[in-house]
Parts: C-alpha cells; sequence; structure tokens
C-alpha cells in the first residue's frame, strides 16, 4: 500500500506497554520475524487507542523511531516504524545511524517521508535527512550547502517550507576568546 492512501487518515494514537508499572520489571518486546528480511526485527508494539476514532479515520497509523545506542547493538532496534492501528507493521526500515523526526512532509505539492538520519551524540550531530516518495523510493539526501559540509546537519529541524526549500541547522565550531566567561583565550564554541 503506497502511503499517500495509508496517510490521508492519519490520527494520533497513544502507546502503552502492555502490564509494566514503575515498580516492576520491563518485559523485552517480542520480536517480529519477517523471512524475506531476516536482518530486520523490530519490536512488536502494543498499540491502544483510548477512544474509538471516528469512523472516517478507522485506519489509524502511528510513527515511531525507537533509539539505541548503536545499530550494533543486539538488544536495540534503530530505526523507523510506520504501524497500523493493530501495531502490524506496514513500512520498516533499519539503518546504521539513528533516526529522528519520522514524518510525512509535502514537497512539490506530493506528500514524501521524511526523517534525519546520522550520528547523534551530545553536543555535536552530523548526518542529513531522507526523503522517500510516496512509493517509498528515495528521492533525495539533503545535508547542509555552501561552505558547510554536506553531513554537517542537526537533526532538530527538518521542515519543508511551502517553497519547496527545507530549514536546516548546523553548528559551526569557532575558535574565540572565552576569558570574560572564564574560558580560554584561544578556546571553541
Amino acid at each position: 500500500m503506497s502511503y499517500r492512501a495509508l496517510f490521508a487518515s492519519v490520527a494520533a494514537a497513544t502507546l502503552l506497554l502492555s502490564g509494566c508499572t514503575a515498580e516492576e520489571e520491563i518485559p523485552q518486546p517480542d520480536r517480529w520475524d519477517f523471512h524475506s528480511r531476516p536482518d530486520l526485527n523490530p519490536p512488536q508494539i502494543d498499540i491502544d487507542v483510548t477512544s474509538p476514532p471516528p469512523k472516517e479515520e478507522k485506519d489509524l497509523t502511528t510513527f515511531i523511531a525507537p533509539k539505541g545506542q548503536t545499530a550494533a547493538d543486539e538488544e536495540s532496534w534503530v530505526g523507523g516504524l510506520i504501524l497500523d492501528s493493530a501495531g502490524e507493521p506496514v513500512w520498516a526500515r533499519q539503518g546504521s545511524g539513528q533516526m529522528w523526526d519520522l514524518r510525512v512532509q509535502e514537497y512539490q505539492d506530493e506528500p514524501v517521508l521524511t526523517w534525519w538520519e546520522g550520528l547523534a551524540q551530545t553536543p555535536e550531530t552530523a548526518g542529513e535527512v531522507v526523503m522517500l516518495d510516496d512509493s517509498y523510493n528515495e528521492i533525495a539526501r539533503v545535508g547542509m550547502g555552501g561552505d558547510l559540509a554536506h553531513k554537517t546537519s542537526d537533526l532538530h529541524e527538518t521542515t519543508i517550507t511551502d517553497d519547496d526549500t527545507m530549514l536546516l541547522l548546523s553548528y559551526i565550531k569557532t575558535q574565540t576568546d572565552l576569558s570574560s566567561v572564564g574560558g580560554a583565550k584561544d578556546g571553541w564554541v
């Protein structure tokens, strides 16, 4: 199913881990087993919708991007999931970097699926925005331009504007005198 049809009736859903309280040990989630893609093993998610959706929005979808320490960490699953109202995966992607801001946006009057992908380690992030068309084909990887390295965009802003440009942030390291704030005379900000 293309996500053009899937996203036509996107509504909010509440994700609940079944049977967990602060005092209880959190159980490890069951994992999906895909015969066509055994390398993908996202956790199974229980979805509990707190109130029934309106009839025209019966096909709820939920977008999540679980974070882990690293993609190589076998206990963590780093990637993105789009789930239907029963918690069944509609789309899954396991990446080499962390995924942030997974969502549908509009580009050239068409819906596109976007996310920021890269290395997210405080105080720096380094990555780019991935853009897929409504058939899940990658159509662009957007990063910084001009004098800035392509993969230096930050994960905090990945918005496509009405004129089909994208807002991105980047941290530019600059050597400066920090002695007025108790730092080194040749410090870095």
